[in-house]
C-alpha cells in the first residue's frame, strides 16, 4: 500500500493520497470496533463516503498546487478535490542602462535576513560596453537591510577611490539609500563591516566622506524593474 505513497505525485495529489491512505486505516478501525463493541455494522458504501469525505476536507484545505496530469486530475476529482492551478509565472522586464564613456558604472544590493539579521551587501562594476570589470561581495553580521544596502554604497566608493576610478554611477533599488548619498548636506550614517554594522567614529566617517566628495564624481539612482504579470 506503501508503494502507492511513493509514486511521483504532484503536491496537492500527494496529500491527498496522503490523506486518503491515513483516513483508510482509521475507518477500518473505527468500523472494526463499531461492529465488535457497538454491534453497529456500517456498510461499506457508508465506509467509502466517510473516506471521500474526509480526503476532500485535507485536499481542500492545502495550499499545495497540482499540474495538468490527468492523473492527478483523476484521482482529486474521485475525492471531490479542488484543483488549485499552478500560478502563472511573472515575466519581469530588467532594464540596464551603460554609463557614459570614462564612466564606471556599480550596481550594489544588500539583503538581511530577519532584519535586523544576518546580513550581506555585494556589488558589480561595469563600463560603458557592459564589461564586467569587478565585483564584490561582503559579509556584515547582525544589521538591518537598510545598512546592509548602505554598506554595499560605502564600499563600492571605496573601492572606486582604490582603482583611482574618478567617474561612477552608483544604482541601487533602496530608496532610502539613494536618498542618503545624494544628499550630501545630510549626516551619512557610514558603517564598519567587520563583525556587524557598526556606525564609524567622526574622524573616520569624514575619512571615507571625503573619498567621496574630493575624488569621486557620482550619479547615484534607483534602479527599477517592470513586473508584467497576469495573476490568478
Amino acid at each position: 500500500m506503501w508503494k502507492i505513497y511513493d509514486l511521483n505525485w504532484f503536491p496537492q495529489c500527494k496529500i491527498a493520497v496522503t490523506a486518503a491512505l491515513i483516513n483508510l486505516l482509521n475507518i477500518l478501525w473505527f468500523v472494526r470496533n463499531q461492529a465488535m463493541f457497538n454491534n453497529k455494522f456500517i456498510s461499506w458504501r457508508s465506509a467509502i463516503s466517510m473516506l471521500i469525505a474526509s480526503t476532500s476536507l485535507s485536499g481542500n484545505n492545502t495550499s499545495k498546487v497540482s499540474s495538468n496530469s490527468v492523473r492527478d486530475f483523476t484521482i482529486l476529482k474521485h475525492f471531490k478535490v479542488t484543483i488549485h492551478h499552478p500560478r502563472i509565472p511573472v515575466i519581469k522586464e530588467i532594464l540596464w542602462n551603460p554609463p557614459l564613456p570614462t564612466w564606471i558604472k556599480c550596481n550594489i544590493d544588500g539583503a538581511s535576513k530577519g532584519n535586523p539579521g544576518l546580513s550581506s551587501c555585494g556589488g558589480i562594476f561595469k563600463n560603458n560596453a557592459a564589461d564586467f570589470i569587478l565585483g564584490f561581495v561582503e559579509p556584515l553580521g547582525i544589521s538591518t537591510s537598510y545598512q546592509a544596502e548602505l554598506c554595499g554604497a560605502i564600499r563600492a566608493i571605496e573601492i572606486a577611490h582604490q582603482f583611482n576610478w574618478h567617474n561612477m554611477w552608483l544604482e541601487s533599488d533602496s530608496a532610502s539609500v539613494v536618498s542618503t548619498v545624494s544628499n550630501v548636506a545630510d549626516t551619512i550614517p557610514w558603517m564598519k563591516r567587520e563583525g556587524g554594522a557598526q556606525e564609524l567614529g567622526q574622524g573616520e566617517s569624514e575619512e571615507i566622506k571625503s573619498k567621496s566628495s574630493s575624488f569621486l564624481r557620482i550619479q547615484i539612482d534607483r534602479f527599477l524593474w517592470y513586473s508584467m504579470s497576469s495573476r490568478r
